[in-house]
């Protein structure tokens, strides 16, 4: 069963109607196209995000998720977004990334609708990805990191320079019959870096003490933490 690609949130739906997504992503979600993040309060100010994630998650017919990323309000008409985590998901999930794979995945969009994923060959399993960075290196590049190492250098056509950092939490279920998913990940969990944020003086990362969350599901499905992290979401549903 096909589903669109990772999710992205726009800021300026965030501020008009407090929650929001990318236009292939714009409706309620249920327990089979499940939702939830955390984003920084601010006006596309940041140009740099990063955390340690750690956790677990599973399911028997679909996909979970676990990313960070950074994407712009929509108030210029600027479309795109680029994100870091991993992703694991079962053979009879169609997604962007893959099928039958669990792995460390960077996706971009330039415009809101065609997405480019990249991937690892695998990790060892879901939840062990370790340390995950966003940063805008010049103009509008935008690069990703894993484990300190540059893993996709500046995508072209983003267009924009400063965004909103989010740490973003999805599951997908194919077959509702199915066991219910677990899923519980933490982003910068005690010992390791937490959740932080550059804004545009480049003087360094700093961690995000106070930010909002959604979970975009009919019913509740996630419990959402908290800031300043450790922050960990886990599947209420």
């Amino acid at each position: 069963m096909a589903r669109p690609s990772r999710r992205f949130i726009y800021a300026l739906v965030l501020l008009v109607v407090g929650v929001g997504s990318f236009a292939s992503a714009a409706r309620a979600q249920t327990f089979s196209d499940a939702q939830a993040y955390r984003y920084r309060k601010t006006v596309d100010a940041d140009i740099g995000t990063r955390s340690y994630i750690a956790g677990t998650g599973g399911i028997s017919s679909g996909e979970v998720v676990a990313s960070i990323q950074m994407s712009p309000p929509n108030s210029s008409d600027t479309y795109g977004g680029i994100q870091i985590g991993e992703l694991s998901n079962t053979n009879d999930f169609s997604g962007n990334c893959g099928s039958g794979v669990t792995v460390v995945f960077t996706e971009w969009t330039t415009d809101g609708s065609h997405y480019t994923c990249g991937r690892t060959s695998g990790i060892h399993a879901f939840g062990n990805g370790g340390l995950f960075a966003v940063v805008n290196t010049s103009g509008s590049l935008w690069s990703t990191y894993w484990n300190s190492n540059l893993y996709k250098s500046g995508p072209s056509g983003l267009n924009f320079t400063h965004a909103t950092p989010f740490i973003n939490a999805e599951v997908y279920q194919n077959d509702q019959t199915q066991p219910k998913p677990t899923y519980s990940v933490t982003w910068g969990p005690s010992g390791y870096t937490a959740w932080q944020h550059m804004d545009s003086s480049a003087d360094g990362y700093v961690t995000i003490d106070y930010s909002l969350g959604e979970d975009l599901c009919l019913t509740k499905c996630y419990n959402l933490g908290g800031t300043p992290s450790p922050t960990t979401i886990s599947w209420a549903g």
